[in-house]
């Protein structure tokens, strides 16, 4: 069995755990290459599965990306998470929609394009004084901005939307001012909870190092809705992504990670950490015999 642990130019072969997952793919004698989505001298037909992992920057070369879906499509290349699944979740609007419609408790936010909000209308919509504004397709908090908030990081004006974004569909969601302390992030795999940190992304405040929650101190609240949470996706698409992260803050989803997620990992216990990615490397085999 051959597997590609899928990265980008920028990122192959320089993040530890897209290292350690090839290794727990070795030792169960599994070929694993670590290989960049945007190198055009891959062939990928090679290559028994692919799984999609440190593919960043992506979202600064979207439509080449989904010609790179679009192709393991056509040559019948196993994905991991598959492509269904990374088209839905990298387009936050449709995310948020579906997410919205399984009952999800989600933050507010409006789809709109950037140059026709009346951001007053916004105000009162919203119900909030302060607002974010970011892409649909987007990642690590690109082009994400704060309005009305200039203690914070990423400040723009109202009337600088239109600028920053043009004509484009861009969310506004009312800013969650417990974000400043940091989000909980809960690792799935095969539709189980794995573990679990709180991160500090650091778009409107100081970046910070995530910090390890064990699991008996994850409040009950967000265990509950991260199960919740993963039934509900399962349910939607009818199969159990093979890995997932899922962030909150206040009960509330911020977003569900099924593309390229880093598992945070490198922040947990070494046993947990070869824990996970011993069982993502088996999930992997497993799902190849199926």
């Amino acid at each position: 069995m051959r597997v590609a642990v899928v990265s980008s130019i920028e990122y192959c072969n320089k993040i530890s755990e897209d290292v350690a997952l090839a290794d727990a793919l070795k030792r169960l004698s599994i070929k694993a290459e670590i290989v960049a989505w945007d190198d055009n001298s891959i062939k990928w037909d090679e290559y028994d599965t692919v799984v999609l992992r440190s593919a960043w920057g992506y979202h600064k070369r979207y439509k080449q990306f989904l010609e790179w879906l679009n192709f393991l499509d056509s040559a019948g290349v196993s994905l991991l998470n598959n492509t269904e699944m990374v088209r839905w979740n990298i387009r936050k609007d449709q995310q948020f929609a579906t997410l919205k419609s399984l009952n999800l408790p989600l933050i507010p936010y409006l789809v709109m394009r950037a140059d026709r909000i009346q951001i007053e209308d916004v105000y009162q919509r919203l119900d909030t004084k302060i607002l974010v504004v970011k892409p649909t397709v987007s990642a690590s908090g690109n082009n994400t901005y704060i309005l009305n908030k200039k203690s914070l990081k990423n400040f723009i004006l109202s009337d600088e939307i239109a600028d920053k974004f043009g004509s484009s569909d861009v969310i506004i969601q009312p800013f969650v001012q417990k974000i400043e302390t940091g989000e909980y992030a809960l690792v799935f795999i095969d539709g189980h909870f794995s573990h679990a940190v709180i991160r500090f992304p650091g778009i409107f405040t100081e970046k910070k190092s995530p910090i390890y929650v064990r699991a008996d101190n994850i409040p009950v609240k967000i265990m509950d809705l991260a199960n919740k949470t993963a039934q509900a996706i399962k349910l939607h698409f009818g199969y159990t992504p093979a890995y997932a992260r899922y962030d909150f803050v206040e009960d509330m989803i911020m977003e569900v990670e099924l593309a390229e997620p880093d598992l945070m990992t490198r922040n947990i216990p070494e046993v947990e950490r070869s824990m996970a990615l011993d069982k993502l490397a088996a999930l992997i085999a497993q799902r190849k015999k199926r």
